[in-house]
């Protein structure tokens, strides 16, 4: 399970790119979702193993 600041990372992320793909308003550029996705991928991990019984 994610910490409750990692759900609040993915929930702005997944809300950003929604709105970058549908032509909805966004407010990130090309270069700017490349960014979010960078973090994410380097946020996942982390909340991860800090949540995980093994870690």
């Amino acid at each position: 399970m994610l910490s409750r600041s990692a759900q609040a990372i993915v929930r702005f992320i997944y809300a950003e790119l929604e709105a970058f793909a549908t032509g909805g308003g966004e407010n990130v550029d090309s270069e700017g979702s490349e960014e979010l996705l960078r973090n994410l991928s380097a946020v996942l991990p982390r909340h991860s193993r800090a949540t995980s019984p093994e870690a």
